[in-house]
């Protein structure tokens, strides 16, 4: 969902996208919608020009607004990315999944690279803040941990 809620995002079965742009009033499919498998996560920046998907086959990403979708590298280095994230003008994005490491993408998803701190666990949950600098990731396994610096270091929460 967009920040102001005017665009809502919806992923069905099929790799069917459905699309609100007067939140949530009506809905109509994506013409574009791409067809890799039911959707497992979607996110978007804050006026959803970005879209960071999963599937049940791949991690798929629009520049703008849905028209065409990549699949991008993430995949290839993190496994099942179930989780995902991204700061508010899409440059900043992070994703997490089942036995997988938390990766990070500073160049609008263009390539990722696997945040040190992490462990392999699994990542029940993953945000950041507008700026993509704070980021909090919880696991069902090691509890809650807060980054204020893009993800360099962490600090395990006192929940």
């Amino acid at each position: 969902m967009s920040q102001s809620g005017d665009r809502i995002l919806v992923g069905q079965s099929l790799g069917i996208i459905l699309q609100s742009t007067d939140k949530g009033n009506s809905f109509s499919m994506l013409p574009t919608s791409p067809s890799q498998g039911s959707y497992v996560s979607m996110t978007c920046n804050e006026d959803c020009h970005y879209i960071l998907a999963t599937t049940t086959s791949s991690v798929i990403l629009s520049s703008d607004f849905g028209v065409s979708w990549n699949t991008t590298s993430l995949a290839k280095i993190s496994g099942s990315a179930y989780h995902l994230a991204l700061s508010g003008s899409g440059q900043v994005q992070y994703a997490g999944g089942m036995n997988t490491r938390l990766s990070k993408s500073t160049d609008y998803g263009q390539s990722w690279s696997v945040l040190d701190a992490s462990k392999n666990t699994v990542w029940s949950s993953i945000d950041c803040d507008s700026t993509g600098l704070i980021v909090i990731a919880s696991s069902t396994e090691k509890g809650v941990f807060i980054s204020s610096d893009g993800g360099a270091t962490w600090t395990a929460s006192n929940l």
